[in-house]
């Protein structure tokens, strides 16, 4: 691909001038509606989830486990693979903090 080609597209283009994160609102609204939803559903009706969702959970053990057992194998492979051409991350983001002379070392902050 030419770099015309690239400055033809109209959505390249504005990839290029909004760099940053973009967000699928009709993705995003549909998929918290359905989480919404649900955790109604599991407030008003705690009975009735816990029996429905022990019902769900039941059947995809029965019937779908041995494709949690292949994407959790190609899962691991996957990091194994991953992690040694990964760059090795920072040893901590935040900065060590040490107590100062005459302070005490107590598992509370402060005095009861």
């Amino acid at each position: 691909m030419s770099t015309t080609t690239i400055d033809k597209d109209p959505d390249t283009a504005e990839l290029i001038e909004n760099p940053g994160p973009r967000v699928n609102w009709r993705v995003f609204i549909i998929a918290s509606a359905i989480i919404v939803a649900f955790s109604i559903w599991a407030m008003l009706a705690p009975a009735n989830a816990n029996g429905t969702m022990k019902t769900v959970v039941a059947w995809i053990a029965e019937n779908l486990g041995w494709f949690y057992v292949i994407t959790v194998t190609v899962v691991i492979i996957f990091i194994l693979w991953v992690v040694p051409f990964s760059p090795p991350a920072p040893s901590t983001p935040w900065p060590q903090i040490r107590p100062t002379a005459g302070t005490r070392s107590s598992s509370r902050s402060t005095p009861i």
